[in-house]
């Protein structure tokens, strides 16, 4: 979907992707999608510094939020922790997706994917 749209897109199955500060900030954007998994502090620190310094950080509830259960730092940074789906699993709604009229600072985007994340299919 990003490709589609121009942008240069990384995927890295491993969280050591969260392990080169420099390369974090020079992104626009880290999607993380990694379930109940356990993370170093030095790499949320990384990618906490990245996102303050500009980077995007975007995901979807149980990939991003329930990533590392046990850090609050990255319950903080990503501004919640994952609880469950309203009404439960099955429940269908609608995601309107607009395009922003702010460019992104650049086209490079890094998605990081654990190979047992289910990412929804849009």
């Amino acid at each position: 979907m990003l490709a589609a749209e121009g942008f240069e897109v990384e995927v890295s199955d491993t969280l050591e992707a969260f392990a080169d500060k420099e390369k974090l900030m020079g992104l626009d954007l880290i999607v993380p999608a990694w379930t109940m998994g356990k993370i170093e502090q030095e790499w949320v620190n990384n990618v906490s510094a990245a996102v303050q310094a500009g980077t995007g950080l975007a995901g979807c509830h149980g990939g991003m939020c329930d990533a590392f259960r046990e850090n609050t730092d990255w319950q903080f940074m990503t501004g919640g922790q994952w609880v469950a789906h309203p009404g439960n699993d099955g429940t269908e709604y609608v995601v309107n997706v607009k395009h922003s009229s702010s460019p992104p600072r650049r086209r490079h985007v890094r998605l990081y994917r654990e190979h047992r994340a289910i990412l929804p299919a849009y």
